[in-house]
């Protein structure tokens, strides 16, 4: 089997990756077990981003690293929440993907987990 991208995951990230890449070749998707088990999943397609009033990157970031307890590079998780909001934009915006109208509390601070509750109604037996 030959492929041009070869994804491993197939949660929110691996599939978002595989859609933008197959715009420039053939992609293959692999899982552990089925597509639809991922984290995406357990997180009903959550993401957390600075979408609301009163929010900041700085804010974020601070948060993340927080509860990421030594665990989080810090250019990744700068990278990762200055990006993030265009990305959850281009996945509204032009693909069509439905979530929460407004970002909803969870762990972090401020109101900033934006979910797509229909995104994975389908799970693997």
């Amino acid at each position: 089997m030959e492929t041009d991208y070869l994804v491993l995951g197939s949660g929110l990230a691996g599939l978002y990756f595989a859609l933008r890449a197959s715009e420039h070749g053939r992609v293959l998707v692999v899982s552990k077990h089925s597509l639809t088990d991922a984290n995406s999943h357990e997180a009903q397609g959550g993401v957390a981003a600075v979408l609301g009033a009163g929010d900041t990157p700085e804010k974020h970031i601070e948060d993340t690293l927080r509860v990421g307890d030594g665990l989080c590079n810090l250019d990744v998780v700068d990278m990762c929440v200055r990006q993030g909001p265009q990305h959850i934009l281009h996945l509204a915006n032009q693909l069509g993907v439905n979530s929460t109208a407004s970002p909803t509390a969870s762990s972090n601070s401020p109101a900033r987990a934006v979910t797509a509750p229909d995104a994975w109604s389908t799970r693997a037996t």
